[in-house]
């Protein structure tokens, strides 16, 4: 389970609700998360920021689109290719 929010980090959980990771935080809320298809990643979406990250919660990319917040994040259904929505 991956939770973001208001304030500014993303958590990972495992299936009983226990917390196993917590980011550092953000500049700014992060607005958006989703999980690939494999489970073995997931994206996190925040103001001009797109990370990937593992499902442990290392961030290994990290893209600045300059599309303002990225308010929803969507991978396709092979899990190979994501696209991030925002509004600027």
């Amino acid at each position: 389970i991956v939770s973001a929010g208001e304030d500014c980090t993303y958590k990972v959980w495992d299936s009983f609700g226990r917390q196993l990771f917590q980011s550092a935080p953000f500049e700014t809320v992060v607005t958006s998360v989703a999980w690939s298809s494999s489970g073995e990643e997931f994206a996190v979406g925040s103001y001009n920021v797109l990370r990937l990250c593992d499902k442990t919660g290392w961030s290994y990319s990290r893209a600045k689109p300059q599309s303002g917040s990225v308010y929803n994040v969507a991978w396709t259904s092979d899990g190979t290719q994501l696209a991030g929505a925002g509004a600027n």
